[in-house]
């Protein structure tokens, strides 16, 4: 199984490393991951409830640019930008077409009016979001997020929220954790 690691400098200036085997987000799903904690008490409504909140105070994320591969997106406005080893995070169906074993992570960039996210939010539980004009979809092995200068940013893995300053790098280890499955098991 693959996981995906996630190096960033924290607000105090310190080099930081998280591991994810399942999603990496910034923008509206990181925000919808922070209300979800809030919600708890409501049990499996807390994401439609965090995801409602979400939608209607959501800010674009301002990128100095995002490099996918070494192929850089220079200046970019993002609603949501999600980096996922499997299909699921947060109980949506983010990254339709992952493999949790192909060595490649899933991006996911959402982009548009408030109400053609709506329509693009709308289609997350079945994964269809992919097939709307407001997403662009990539699989890689590695990317670079690169704020504006002194620009801070929350972001969440696996629904863990954290906050970081500077340049953020996504990359893939692969088959790090061997599952055994299959009849000989």
């Amino acid at each position: 199984m693959d996981v995906g690691v996630v190096t960033y400098t924290d607000c105090e200036g310190e080099e930081r490393r998280q591991v994810f085997n399942g999603n990496f987000a910034i923008g509206l799903a990181a925000g919808i991951a922070q209300q979800t904690q809030y919600f708890s008490f409501l049990g499996k409504h807390k994401y439609s409830v965090s995801q409602t909140i979400g939608m209607m105070t959501r800010k674009k994320v301002s990128l100095k640019s995002i490099s996918i591969d070494g192929t850089a997106l220079e200046n970019c406005s993002v609603d949501s930008l999600m980096v996922s080893v499997g299909q699921y995070a947060l109980g949506l169906r983010m990254a339709p077409f992952a493999q949790v074993d192909d060595g490649l992570l899933d991006v996911t960039l959402l982009q548009g009016s408030s109400y053609h996210m709506s329509k693009v939010i709308s289609k997350l539980p079945s994964g269809g979001h992919v097939f709307k004009p407001q997403c662009k979809y990539y699989r890689a092995k590695e990317i670079e997020i690169c704020l504006k200068p002194r620009d801070k940013v929350t972001f969440s893995v696996d629904g863990e929220v954290f906050r970081a300053k500077g340049n953020l790098r996504v990359s893939v280890v692969c088959d790090l954790v061997r599952v055994p499955f299959g009849h000989q098991y």
